[in-house]
């Protein structure tokens, strides 16, 4: 005994919703597994450089904030100088190690170079953050 459909067929719309499907999880994993520009969750205004440097996904980020008195934050936490000396200690057995310093534009030059002093004293390499300007070809 053979049994048939009574559905009309329609053979343009049935492999629609399969590859909606795909597209859209390719498209959510694109979105949650690319990692464009290094940012932390500190909101800062550092100043405008015309240089370009390749992103460091690897890179630890210390941002010193303006203010009285500046606020030193090591990877979205803050801390004083004695924990980020213990920090950056810790970060010295990892090979190949940056550390991006991002600074406010009137953050005091001096505590902007301590905190450069430290991580060199540590034995990281250094990066200044700076943001790109636009307006220069």
């Amino acid at each position: 005994m053979k049994l048939e459909s009574t559905l009309n067929q329609r053979p343009g719309m049935m492999h629609i919703a399969p590859l909606l499907d795909v597209i859209m999880l390719l498209l959510v994993f694109f979105l949650l597994s690319s990692n464009f520009v290094l940012r932390s969750g500190v909101e800062v205004t550092p100043p405008v450089s015309r240089s370009v440097l390749e992103t460091l996904p690897t890179a630890d980020i210390i941002v010193v904030t303006a203010g009285n008195p500046p606020r030193v934050f090591f990877n979205d936490k803050e801390v004083d100088t004695e924990e980020l000396k213990l920090k950056l200690a810790e970060e010295k057995d990892v090979p190949r190690r940056q550390i991006v310093v991002r600074a406010d534009r009137h953050t005091d030059y001096g505590m902007v170079m301590d905190i450069v002093n430290l991580v060199q004293e540590a034995g990281l390499d250094t990066v200044l953050g700076t943001n790109l300007d636009s307006a220069q070809p």
